[in-house]
């Protein structure tokens, strides 16, 4: 085995790194979004997430993190689709940020 057969097995492995840490950090970004439509009462839609963006952060937990933007949709009465948004940093969830929707009126609500 040469030096180089070991240089490029290590940039395999750093690869299979960065797939495998990538799926991992998407299933967070999912499950904080549907966690949090759950919490509002909304329907996300589609099961899955978009990422939009990759960033370089510091961090309070280490030097640097890197810092992902994700974007969904959900509905609230089921007529119109409505953006999401999910932000990490690392493996953790900066925020979840919903766009204004129209919200259901519950028959039971009394109104003056």
């Amino acid at each position: 085995m040469t030096l180089s057969d070991i240089f490029i097995a290590f940039l395999l492995i750093l690869l299979a790194y960065g797939i495998w840490n990538h799926l991992n950090m998407s299933r967070i970004a999912r499950a904080s979004a549907r966690k949090h439509c759950e919490s509002l009462g909304v329907q996300f839609l589609d099961q899955n997430i978009i990422l939009r963006n990759l960033s370089i952060h510091r961090s309070t937990h280490s030097l640097i993190a890197i810092g992902r933007h994700y974007s969904f949709e959900f509905s609230s009465v089921g007529d119109k689709r409505y953006p999401g948004e999910v932000f990490l940093i690392g493996s953790r969830l900066k925020m979840v940020e919903l766009t204004p929707y129209k919200a259901s009126i519950d028959k039971n609500d009394d109104i003056h």
